[in-house]
């Protein structure tokens, strides 16, 4: 089984796409249960998965069920969910979260654009809108100019429709990173952190989150006094916040900043 798993690597560098054929069947029929013959299928599969030849990939995947590793595992699950989907919004929502945890961005991208034309429910558009978003910012298509665009504009669609939900909180501080990252709009980032923090009740992950970043920005941009009251109001509302070393190393420098100044 190795012999002939090697003459496929080989027939594969010199492009003999029927000897490479020829090798893996070979393979298939004489060592079926080893475990050379199903990573050489396997990788076939794998290469039809990428293609969304599903049904394909599907029919290689079957023949080693039961030994496969659970990353292979999920892309035959994810497969078969496809070629029975039919455009059910839940089949491939399940999937596109399952292509994201692999870090699979293209392809997640591709399956949340599926649910945004599909009858999803407005929860299902909402989860699929921001996750879509995230797959332009973080897939940085280089063929496409517009993606931070794109992005945004999804951002902006969730947001603006129920910017107190889950995803509409989720798309606002997605928000946040686009204009303090590419946009490079600090201002603009720190204003967006202030109107998610009155919106967003104490207590919950994004008035936090909120809180913390906005009193951060100001920091980065050497801002002592601002800075001072924005993290001053962190621990405020979070009194635990006061022992966390990072935040003492930053209320230091505001110190240090604003003593400087005054002394000048």
């Amino acid at each position: 089984a190795r012999a002939y798993g090697q003459c496929v690597l080989l027939q594969e560098q010199r492009r003999s796409i029927h000897e490479a054929q020829s090798a893996r069947e070979h393979l298939l029929r004489e060592n079926p249960d080893s475990p050379v013959t199903q990573k050489v299928w396997t990788a076939i599969a794998d290469d039809l998965y990428q293609a969304q030849k599903f049904a394909e990939a599907v029919e290689i995947y079957s023949k080693f069920e039961k030994k496969l590793q659970p990353v292979t595992l999920i892309k035959l699950k994810t497969a078969r969910a496809l070629i029975n989907a039919k455009g059910d919004p839940t089949i491939l929502l399940s999937a596109a979260n399952d292509a994201l945890k692999e870090r699979n961005v293209a392809f997640a991208g591709q399956l949340f654009s599926m649910i945004d034309a599909s009858k999803s429910t407005a929860l299902q558009l909402a989860e699929a809108q921001t996750k879509l978003g995230w797959c332009l910012y973080a897939g940085k298509d280089k063929q496409d100019k517009d993606y931070l665009k794109k992005a945004e504009s999804l951002w902006l669609g969730v947001a603006g429709r129920a910017p107190k939900s889950e995803w509409g909180g989720e798309s606002r501080w997605h928000l946040v990173q686009l204009e303090a990252g590419p946009k490079g709009d600090w201002k603009k980032a720190a204003e967006l952190c202030a109107s998610i923090a009155r919106d967003f009740p104490a207590g919950s992950f994004r008035h936090e989150q909120a809180l913390y970043t906005r009193a951060w920005l100001f920091w980065v941009q050497k801002l002592w006094a601002e800075s001072k009251a924005a993290f001053d109001a962190l621990i405020a509302a979070y009194p635990a916040k006061a022992t966390h070393p990072p935040i003492i190393s930053y209320l230091k420098d505001c110190e240090t900043g604003l003593t400087e100044k005054n002394t000048k």
